[in-house]
């Protein structure tokens, strides 16, 4: 295993044990077959008043380590898919809050996937080969905590949006977007 690839290892074991301390339930799925990078997967619970539980996977964008080393630096990306299987007018609606909502997020964004009717939530996070371990690590902390935080605070809504509980035009008029 190379340095960096021991690095990333240390890194996603140190965030399982860390969420694990505070109760999060996480899981570490290995390379295999098509997937060349390991995945931690983290479910949070209770998210928003619906207390919905998701799953966000934390993982190294696959690259070849000569291009790591090429560039200098790494990209850690946490995903989250809100809703699969969205009917074309639940799309338009999501796509109109996603609009309104994306200016507001500090960190990453949310999006619709067309081809997979998918709407999710990603962020990514730069780590540098002269990055000391500790910063690299804090970074991640910082947004894991955002990206945990924008999923609490806007779950609900897109949910709602989502089922056809309301729609984006009420949800803006109530200031919940």
């Amino acid at each position: 295993m190379g340095v960096r690839k021991e690095l990333e290892k240390r890194l996603l074991d140190r965030i399982a044990q860390e969420l694990g301390a505070l109760g999060f339930s996480t899981e570490t799925v290995l390379p295999e077959g098509e997937r060349r990078e390991a995945v931690l997967l983290i479910s949070p619970e209770n998210l928003g008043d619906r207390e919905d539980k998701l799953q966000v996977e934390a993982s190294f964008l696959p690259r070849k380590e000569e291009e790591i080393e090429q560039y200098g630096y790494n990209v850690l990306q946490l995903f989250s898919c809100l809703r699969e299987s969205l009917s074309p007018g639940t799309c338009n609606e999501l796509a109109r809050a996603v609009l309104r909502l994306n200016p507001k997020i500090p960190g990453g964004a949310l999006g619709i996937d067309e081809r997979k009717k998918m709407l999710y939530y990603k962020s990514s996070i730069i780590l540098t080969d002269n990055m000391d371990e500790r910063v690299g690590y804090s970074l991640i902390e910082i947004q894991l905590g955002i990206f945990l935080n924008t999923l609490d605070r806007c779950n609900d809504v897109l949910m709602d949006i989502a089922d056809g509980r309301r729609t984006a035009d009420e949800a803006i008029k109530k200031r919940l977007i």
